[in-house]
């Protein structure tokens, strides 16, 4: 289970492992969670939600990285980075939805990420919840928990 801790200070996350079996459908001796960064699609966002490094850092806590080909690409980091890392590279971002049971962005979801969602999906991203209510509410409506990085 990856316990998510927000820093208000530091705008930041701290991951850690959790006790073995506590993630919904974890397997015994498998990854802990499949955590996946889709593409950016606000116009001029260059921000990825995770970096091949970062990647490493959370494989090495036992979860498995997946991301959507070319989400890295206009911060710097080409999908031949992620593989070398052991990143999954998928094709689109419907495929990184279907595996990913948290799924990581910088930028709020738009409606058709919301639509992606489904029960027992953790999205972790900015949100503003109190701007946004019909998102929320949309989003809530989806079974899936929200993390907003803006709380």
């Amino acid at each position: 289970m990856l316990l998510v801790q927000h820093s208000f200070a530091g705008y930041g996350l701290c991951a850690r492992r959790a006790k073995p079996g506590s993630w919904p459908g974890q397997k015994n001796g498998g990854p802990s969670v499949k955590i996946g960064a889709p593409k950016e699609i606000f116009p001029g966002e260059n921000r990825v939600a995770m970096t091949p490094d970062s990647a490493v850092q959370l494989a090495k806590l036992g979860h498995e990285c997946l991301i959507e080909a070319g989400a890295g690409a206009a911060a710097g980091f080409e999908d031949a980075a992620y593989a070398a890392v052991g990143v999954t590279v998928l094709p689109t971002a419907e495929a990184l939805f279907q595996q990913a049971a948290i799924i990581v962005k910088v930028r709020e979801p738009s409606e058709a990420e919301i639509a992606r969602l489904t029960a027992g999906k953790t999205l972790i991203s900015f949100f503003w919840p109190a701007q946004n209510a019909e998102a929320l509410e949309n989003a809530k409506a989806t079974g899936a928990s929200v993390i907003a990085m803006d709380m």
